[in-house]
């Protein structure tokens, strides 16, 4: 009777240590998938190379604006295209 018992607590000790280590594993892969599932990757990279470029245009219309300011001021006389046969 006590091999019966014996055999008994051993089976019933293997049987909880393999559902602990279970549970154990299926916690551990759900708590990955969550934090997985709630992060995002944002690429501001493209909006960056956009704002980059209208500034750049933004800057040569100014200087292009403030040169023909500086060439009308620096001469009197209008200046004209003529055609020419």
């Amino acid at each position: 009777m006590k091999t019966d018992q014996e055999s008994r607590i051993g089976i019933y000790i293997t049987v909880i240590f393999h559902l602990a280590v279970i549970i154990v594993l299926l916690l551990t892969q759900i708590g990955s998938a969550v934090e997985s599932e709630h992060s995002y990757v944002l690429d501001f990279s493209k909006q960056e190379e956009i704002e980059r470029e209208q500034q750049e245009a933004e800057f040569k219309e100014d200087i292009s604006d403030k040169l023909d300011e500086m060439i009308a001021a620096a001469s009197p006389r209008s200046i004209r295209n003529i055609a020419v046969d």
